[in-house]
C-alpha cells in the first residue's frame, strides 16, 4: 500500500513537472539572427545628429520582426564626452508579459508584438580617453552610458557598454576601425533578475570614404525571459529562462560635414 502511494505521488509529481516545462517559454540556443540597418550622420560643430533605420530577422523561422526608427543627436560638451538625447519607434518586441495564455492545444505562448510600435526615449553620456601609451597609439577607449524609458508598460532600464577601438591609420585618415565592447542592460523596474540583455560583440568599420562607411559586427546575445504577470496570477511558480542566440548585423553610415 505504502509504495502505491509513493509512486502515485512520484508519477504526480512528475505529470505537473512536465506540464510546468511544456508551459514555460522554450528558447532555443545558438540560433543566427540577422540585422541590417543604415545611418545617416549630419556633423555641424560640436553637434553630431542622426537618424537611423533598423530591420532584424529573428527566431528559427529567421522571419522580419524587429524594426526601428531612431532620430537624435550627440553634442561635444567637452574634447572627450559626448553627451546624446535620442528617440525611437520600434516594432516586434518581445517582453516578459508577451507570454500569455490562449486556449488548448497551445495553453501558452508569444504574443505577436511584430505589428504593435512602441516609443522609446534615450538620455546617454559616452567619454571616450585615447590609449596613446599601447602598441599602434590609435586605442580609444570609451565607457557608454544610456538610460532608456519605453512607454510602453513605463519600462525604464540603464544600459552600459565599454568599448576598445584600434584604427587603422592611412596617411593619418582611418581607413578601417576594430572594436571590442560589451553590452548589458539593467532593468530599474522591471524583471526579476540584475541584468535581462547583455553581450559581447566584435565589430569593424571600412571608411571608403570620409562620407561613407562599412560596418559589419557579429554578437552572442543572452536575454533573461522573467515570469509574465499572467502566469503568476494564475498561481504558477515563477521562473526565468534564458534565450542565447548569435546575432550577425552590417550597417552602411553615411557622414556629412555641411
Amino acid at each position: 500500500m505504502g509504495a502505491s502511494v509513493l509512486t502515485a505521488a512520484a508519477l504526480a509529481l512528475a505529470a505537473a513537472a512536465q506540464a510546468f516545462a511544456d508551459n514555460v517559454p522554450v528558447a532555443p540556443n545558438g540560433i543566427l539572427e540577422l540585422e541590417g540597418h543604415t545611418a545617416l550622420v549630419v556633423q555641424t560643430g560640436s553637434f553630431d545628429f542622426m537618424a537611423d533605420v533598423t530591420g532584424r530577422l529573428e527566431d528559427a523561422e529567421l522571419s522580419f520582426q524587429y524594426r526601428a526608427l531612431t532620430l537624435g543627436g550627440y553634442y561635444r560638451p567637452l574634447k572627450n564626452l559626448k553627451i546624446g538625447a535620442f528617440y525611437r519607434l520600434e516594432a516586434g518586441v518581445r517582453h516578459d508579459d508577451d507570454w500569455v495564455s490562449n486556449p488548448t492545444p497551445l495553453p501558452w505562448s508569444w504574443q505577436d508584438a511584430t505589428g504593435r510600435f512602441e516609443n522609446v526615449f534615450m538620455l546617454d553620456a559616452s567619454p571616450r580617453f585615447l590609449l596613446d601609451f599601447l602598441p599602434g597609439k590609435s586605442w580609444v577607449f570609451m565607457l557608454k552610458g544610456r538610460y532608456i524609458y519605453n512607454t510602453f508598460e513605463n519600462q525604464q532600464s540603464i544600459m552600459v557598454r565599454p568599448e576598445l577601438t584600434y584604427f587603422w591609420l592611412v596617411d593619418r585618415q582611418p581607413l578601417f576601425d576594430f572594436q571590442a565592447a560589451y553590452e548589458a542592460y539593467f532593468p530599474l523596474n522591471f524583471g526579476s533578475t540584475f541584468i535581462y540583455e547583455s553581450y559581447p560583440w566584435l565589430g569593424v568599420h571600412y571608411h571608403l570614404t570620409p562620407e561613407v562607411m562599412f560596418e559589419l559586427a557579429e554578437s552572442y546575445k543572452s536575454t533573461v525571459w522573467s515570469s509574465s504577470q499572467q502566469w503568476l496570477a494564475e498561481g504558477n511558480s515563477p521562473y526565468q529562462v534564458v534565450y542565447s542566440r548569435w546575432l550577425a548585423s552590417f550597417g552602411v553610415i553615411w557622414t556629412l560635414n555641411p
